[in-house]
């Protein structure tokens, strides 16, 4: 089926000054045009009135580079030879008023009046747009893995431990996740006893995830268990703490989607929990701790 060009003619005709007067037609159009539909009315608006339920004057593609013009029984395919935009108005328009008013004013080079030998209709696959590259999509999460070694306000040994993390994306570079890890403090003496303390600190908050930069605000609940003790005295005890933890930190891309992350911690535990060997303190979790973390981490697109 193809398009008839009578509204686009009348928005055209309103908008510019009264056209010649001479045969009306109505313009038929199947298929792509080598000129916009503008062009063309224009070209065939100067000897020609398009008006509805006039006789109608088909235009369809003949070919690679030509069009069939039939008209109240008559044809003829007209050559383009490569023409394009105003030209193959200009270069159709000439063909269609020789078909309606017998004869040419302007003769066109080379124009076949015999019925053309049949061509298969031209066939056209729409395809979409390709997807951006990979590395041009925006990352939609992130998973990481990183080893930790911090200190802190009381104890005299470091807390070394390692971690892993779960990211979702939120809206641009604002993601919501998840942190798991495991803490050891190396075993020391406290009121003579041989002590060690493992924690299990769990995370969850808001992250910026920029490039490279990362801030992270989190709430933290940390799960402990203090053991140690010898022959005369065993000392075992579970506990927990909550608070806040505070990040920044730095990716940098190894291979895509792999990256190199360090980050610095901050964790303020809202509580204290301190453990006693015989009446006497022996030892105390801290209010403050500060780490420093080391990893890989690995996101892409969802």
């Amino acid at each position: 089926m193809g398009r008839t060009l009578l509204m686009l003619a009348a928005t055209l005709a309103i908008s510019r000054p009264a056209l010649a007067e001479g045969p009306a037609v109505a313009l038929e159009v199947s298929g792509p045009l080598p000129c916009s539909e503008a062009e063309l009315l224009n070209a065939v608006q100067l000897r020609l009135r398009l008006e509805p339920g006039a006789p109608i004057l088909r235009l369809a593609k003949a070919g690679l580079d030509a069009f069939e013009l039939s008209y109240q029984g008559q044809r003829r395919v007209v050559p383009l030879y490569g023409a394009q935009g105003t030209a193959a108005a200009r270069r159709l328009s000439l063909a269609i008023v020789d078909l309606v008013f017998g004869e040419l004013e302007v003769p066109l080079p080379e124009v076949e009046t015999a019925t053309p030998t049949a061509s298969p209709p031209i066939s056209r696959v729409v395809r979409p747009a390709p997807p951006p590259a990979p590395e041009d999509l925006p990352r939609r999460y992130r998973a990481g893995a990183w080893l930790q070694a911090g200190g802190g306000s009381n104890l005299d040994r470091p807390n070394l431990g390692l971690g892993v993390e779960g990211w979702l994306g939120l809206s641009g570079p604002w993601f919501a996740g998840l942190e798991f890890g495991l803490g050891w403090v190396p075993p020391g003496e406290a009121q003579g006893l041989p002590v060690t303390l493992w924690a299990f600190p769990i995370r969850a908050g808001v992250a910026y995830l920029g490039a490279p930069l990362e801030l992270r605000a989190l709430a933290f609940l940390l799960p402990h268990r203090v053991g140690g003790g010898d022959q005369s005295v065993e000392l075992g005890a579970w506990g927990w703490l909550a608070g806040a933890s505070l990040q920044a930190g730095l990716h940098f891309e190894l291979a895509p989607p792999l990256e190199l992350l360090l980050l610095l911690g901050l964790d303020l535990a809202f509580n204290r929990r301190a453990y006693a060997v015989g009446g006497i303190e022996a030892l105390a979790t801290e209010r403050a701790q500060l780490w420093l973390a080391l990893g890989l981490g690995f996101g892409g697109p969802g």
